[in-house]
Formats: structure tokens, sequence, C-alpha cells
């Protein structure tokens, strides 16, 4: 038990420095590297807590625990990874593009991989990009995405603004109030695609499906290498939380 600790504590660990140095800092891995760093030293002090006669008894209870939530994770996990492999390439009537964030005012590497996916996705329909101002964003996101659509050659007649969500929630409810505004008929009739990360897919349709998209499908933009082991671990964890908890 001491070196698996240990070497998974270490595993992460490493991940965590190379992904930092190679693609700047990730929120996520501030979590997975405290968590290897805990492992690393609970292997190293292991033999010297078995003295303690309370040890025994919290060991038991740690193995159940443990095995209990590695069990939900991976059901978790396995919604995930189903979503990133069903990619609708159909015509639908919307598309809806997940905000991801501004550095100031650029474009995130992940926002801007979701908004190329849009473009790949691209039929002719209603694009409905959304996304508020963060506390470190010099523009609204849904503004900076809608000028980048332009760029592309998008007219900005087919664009749909929505600029004041906060989180994926927030960024299908108003969503769903600008969808049926326009297209006059409630969302229970609009054919309407999800254009996220490919990671996000499962958990974004669960959601639209919860919010009134009863006919949500999703096109998942691809996830650079080196952030799938961050993104899908935090996903598969955020999977458990939106299925029990997000209405």
């Amino acid at each position: 038990m001491r070196g698996v600790c240990i070497f998974l504590g270490g595993l992460l660990v490493g991940y965590v420095l190379i992904c930092t140095l190679c693609m700047g800092a990730v929120s996520f891995n501030a979590f997975l590297g405290a968590a290897g760093a805990a492992l690393c030293l609970f292997g190293y002090f292991l033999p010297r807590l078995q003295v303690f006669s309370w040890f025994l008894p919290a060991k038991r209870f740690l193995i159940i625990g443990g095995c209990f939530a590695f069990l939900l994770f991976c059901v978790g996990e396995a919604v995930v990874v189903s979503g990133v492999l069903h990619r609708d390439e159909k015509p639908a009537d919307y598309l809806i593009v997940l905000g991801a964030g501004l550095r100031e005012d650029r474009l995130s590497l992940t926002l801007k991989q979701r908004l190329d996916a849009a473009l790949e996705a691209y039929q002719g329909e209603y694009i409905v990009v959304t996304g508020g101002q963060g506390p470190n964003e010099a523009l609204a996101e849904g503004d900076a995405m809608a000028a980048y659509l332009m760029e592309q050659g998008v007219d900005a007649s087919r664009i749909l603004v929505e600029n004041r969500s906060t989180n994926t929630h927030e960024n299908l409810e108003f969503a769903r109030e600008i969808i049926q505004t326009h297209s006059k008929k409630p969302v229970e009739d609009c054919k309407v695609k999800i254009i996220t990360s490919d990671y996000h897919c499962a958990r974004a349709i669960l959601l639209a499906k919860r919010t009134g998209f009863s006919l949500a499908t999703a096109y998942g933009a691809k996830t650079h290498p080196l952030l799938v082991p961050s993104f899908y671990i935090r996903e598969g964890l955020a999977m458990v939380k939106s299925y029990l908890f997000d209405r």
C-alpha cells in the first residue's frame, strides 16, 4: 500500500509539473498536485501511523469509502467517455456554443477550440454564443465569441448573443430564453446541438435536457492531449455531482 500511494502521488505531481511547464496554469491541476503530495506524504508516514490504535479502523473506513468513491467516479467517467464517442454531425435548428473563458480580451485555448468546432459543425443554423463577463475579462465571452465567428465569415444575422451567464447551467437557461423568443416556439420542438469540449458533451446534454432541450445533441471539440488527464478526471467528478445535485 505504501508503494502504491507514493507511486500514484508521484505520478500526479509529475504530471502537474509537466503540464504547468508546457501549458501554463490550469485551475484543476492545483487540486491534482495537492492530492498527489498528500498521497506521497501518506505513503511516507504510513509505517509510523501503524503504531496508533486508531489507525486500523480508520484504515478500513478509508479503504471502504475509497472503493465506493472510486466506483462512483468510474461510472461518471464511463458516461463522460460515452459523450466523447457520440458526435452529432446532422443539421440542427440552433447551435449553442458554451463559453470557456477569456484571457482579458483574447480567447482561451479551450474557447477557441469550441468555436472552431462550431465552424466545423455549422450548416447554416443559427448560432447561440453564450457567456458573460468574468472578473479578469475585458468583455463578455458571448461578445468575443460572436466577433470571432464573424471574422471567420459567419454572417452576423446567423449569430445570437447571450452575454449574462456565469456557468453552464446559466448558459443553457439564457440560451433557452433567446431561442424561444427567436423561434416563437417551445424549445422542446427545436433541435439544438450543443458545441462544447469533447469531455464536457455528456454533462452538457444532461443539463440541457433538464433545462427543456429534449432534442439536444452534442458536437465535441477535441482536447489538447496534455490536458486530457486533468480535464477528464475533473469531468468525471463533475458528472457525479451534476447527476445528483444539479437540477
